[in-house]
């Protein structure tokens, strides 16, 4: 769609293998805005890259999950494609065309609902059912930073690069912002159900 037209334009429609069949759970922007990840309920990814006059056309698809795949998380770099969903995984894909599963990180116990990569795309922050964030160096193998406390599900995780912390919003009524120094979690109390975002104010 084409927000700056009154009313807006629908300007192109998704390849049929991209859009057929189970429901859609998450859709990303490339960081270049000429491609899109696309995530369902069949636990498969499609690729759809966008030509300069917005012509669609499904380049790849990723399987590699053994379940719904709910959280998508392009690197800003570009260079990467993470994925997570209702098997507990989170994988990275190195999209250098064809595409490759380059890591598989796990620890999380149940569904995985949220990811994103920190700006210089350098660690991964993911988070789920089992109440917990985990913070994942990338690229490499040690063993993830685990932000638990929360008493509930946690529904979406974000850097807060101008507290030098994540920000995390669960199910438990409660945003918890988490120095990267290792202090202690500062919590944001006052909803009475459910907190499904939080996002810092941009800098």
């Amino acid at each position: 769609w084409s927000i700056a037209q009154r009313p807006p334009l629908l300007l192109t429609t998704l390849p049929a293998e991209a859009e057929r069949g189970p429901p859609l759970l998450d859709v990303q922007w490339g960081p270049h805005s000429d491609r899109l990840a696309l995530a369902g309920d069949d636990g498969r990814i499609h690729l759809v890259r966008l030509a300069a006059d917005g012509t669609p056309t499904a380049t790849d698809m990723l399987v590699g999950h053994t379940g719904p795949v709910r959280a998508l998380a392009f690197a800003p770099d570009g260079a990467h494609l993470a994925s997570a969903g209702d098997d507990g995984q989170v994988q990275v894909w190195l999209l250098a065309p064809p595409p490759v599963l380059s890591d598989t990180f796990t620890g999380h116990r149940g569904a995985v609902r949220s990811l994103v990569f920190t700006a210089d795309s350098g660690q991964l922050l993911s988070a789920g059912d089992d109440a917990t964030a985990r913070i994942w160096s990338f690229p490499g193998r040690a063993p993830p930073r685990v932000l638990g406390g929360h008493q509930g599900p946690i529904w979406q995780v974000r850097p807060f690069p101008q507290r030098d912390a994540i920000l995390t919003a669960s199910a438990d009524a409660t945003a918890r912002v988490w120095p990267l120094d290792g202090g202690p979690p500062e919590l944001l109390l006052g909803h009475t159900d459910a907190v499904w975002v939080a996002t810092p104010r941009p800098a």
